[in-house]
């Protein structure tokens, strides 16, 4: 829900709020002890290291993939900081293969609005938010996720 916020603001004002991500980020640290299933034999600190290295490998996966997108734009025309500070917060939640799947799904989405919406009378250079695409790249990713586990 909170990145729908996200994505409202960066229609309107072009940018993802640092301040938002800072009230973000510590709901996004609790959020792997959320999703912890311990066992009765198993330790509670091995639970929590492997869930926080895997959160931690989400926000890694979540960073570089958007840094490199960001550094193959040309003129600074395509990924922005603000989207690559908000997929490495949101790799903290959905670890490294849901921030994967999270990009996947709203780079085709982004694709087949770009596609949509060109103009083929001008050769001007189609800006579109990334971040709405993200959002629907977590509902979709949260409904995958939730056939599969059953909830």
């Amino acid at each position: 829900m909170v990145v729908i916020g996200f994505a409202v603001y960066d229609i309107y004002k072009r940018r993802v709020p640092d301040k938002a991500l800072a009230f973000f980020l510590p709901i996004t640290i609790i959020a792997p002890m959320l999703t912890m299933n311990t066992d009765v034999g198993s330790a509670l600190a091995v639970s929590l290291f492997k869930l926080y290295l895997k959160a931690a490998r989400g926000a890694g996966t979540g960073f570089v993939i958007t840094l490199i997108s960001s550094l193959l734009s040309k003129n600074g025309e395509g990924m922005g900081g603000g989207d690559i500070k908000l997929t490495t917060v949101l790799g903290l939640v959905y670890g490294p293969k849901g921030i994967t799947r999270i990009l996947l799904i709203a780079s085709l989405t982004a694709f087949l609005a770009g596609l949509r919406l060109i103009n083929k009378k001008r050769n001007d250079i189609l800006l579109l938010p990334f971040v709405p695409f993200i959002a629907v790249g977590c509902m979709l990713n949260t409904i995958f996720d939730c056939a599969l586990n059953k909830y």
